[in-house]
């Protein structure tokens, strides 16, 4: 019988290949190589959300800065978005919330 630390270990590789294949999804869209591709693509940072709960923080961060690029309209709430926690003790985040506070104007 499995104890609670084999459970737990099993639900988090579930989880992970979950979320793994949620983003390389995202990312097919994203690309256009999906026939059931949105209109305009993926949102950077939703992209950068998934990239986050993968533990890819670099990546998130190249996101993070397409996102900063093309102006994308989530990046409204990266000061308040609990998903942003894992990166908010990085110096690139608070660099990019710079960065978006400034393309917001907000103080």
């Amino acid at each position: 019988m499995p104890n609670n630390r084999t459970c737990q270990e099993t639900t988090n590789a579930k989880a992970r290949s979950t979320q793994q294949f949620c983003y390389e999804r995202l990312a097919r869209c994203s690309a256009g190589d999906d026939w059931n591709r949105p209109a305009g693509g993926v949102s950077p940072y939703t992209a950068v959300t998934f990239l986050v709960l993968l533990g890819e923080n670099d990546q998130a961060f190249a996101e993070l800065n397409r996102a900063l690029a093309e102006r994308d309209a989530l990046l409204l709430y990266v000061k308040i978005d609990p998903r942003m926690d894992l990166l908010r003790g990085d110096p690139r985040f608070q660099e990019s919330c710079s960065s978006a506070c400034a393309l917001l104007s907000w103080k």
